[in-house]
Formats: structure tokens, sequence, C-alpha cells
């Protein structure tokens, strides 16, 4: 195990158990990241759930983003797989974009408070390539 990867895992369980605990966000991203963090979520022995859409289920906004909706389940396999992809994937190029979704996921999932006695809506999870678009 990697030094970067021991020292990330309290905060990966703690990022599984707010993403667990989540009713709904919104993923906004390219077509194209929306095919990675498929590809790296599905849940390969099981054909009876896919993670969560196909993309065709999304038309692009005039921007050309795709809005997905996940649940907490959804969310926390994203969490779990970026976790795990960011370190094992052979690919660089695949490496990055699930590092990219690691960090912007956790943006949203680090500012929730486990002890507020009411939650809040959470703002989208926005991967754009548009650097300060943000």
């Amino acid at each position: 195990m990697a030094l970067q990867e021991r020292l990330d895992r309290p905060l990966q369980r703690e990022r599984l158990l707010k993403a667990a605990g989540v009713s709904r966000v919104e993923l906004v991203c390219a077509p194209a990241t929306w095919r990675v963090v498929k590809q790296h979520c599905e849940y390969p022995f099981s054909h009876h759930k896919t993670f969560p859409y196909e993309a065709s289920h999304y038309p692009p906004d005039e921007d050309g983003f795709l809005h997905v909706e996940l649940e907490g389940a959804d969310l926390a396999r994203l969490v779990q797989r970026t976790y795990i992809t960011r370190f094992t994937t052979i690919d660089a190029a695949r490496r990055a974009v699930c590092r990219r979704v690691w960090d912007a996921t956790g943006a949203v999932l680090d500012g929730i408070d486990l002890e507020a006695p009411d939650g809040k809506q959470l703002p989208p999870i926005v991967l754009d390539a548009r650097l300060g678009a943000i």
C-alpha cells in the first residue's frame, strides 16, 4: 500500500460514511468523463444493478454537460471506486480522471456536518475542465 493511500484511508472512511447518508446529489460532467466514471463504478458481478444509468438517460445541457443524479449507495460506490482506482489503474489518464472525481466529490462531502440536526441540500459535484469556471 502506497504512503498516500495509507494517509488517505481515514478520509476515505469518513467520506464513505457521509456518502452513504446522502439522499441525492447531482454530478455534472462531460459525457466522456461520465463514461470513465461509469466504467470504473460498474458492479461487475451483477446484472441487476448498473451504475446508475446510461448516459443516454441524461441529455447534455447547452454547454454539453450531463447532469446525473446519484443516490447515497451510488455515491458511496463512486467514493470507494475512485479512491482505489486513482492508485491502481495502469492508465495514467484514467487515474487522473479518478483523482479529479475523488477531489470534487470530497469537496462536497467534506462540507457535511454529521453532528448537524438537519441536513441541507448539497451543491452539485461539478467536474468542469474549464478551470476557474466553478
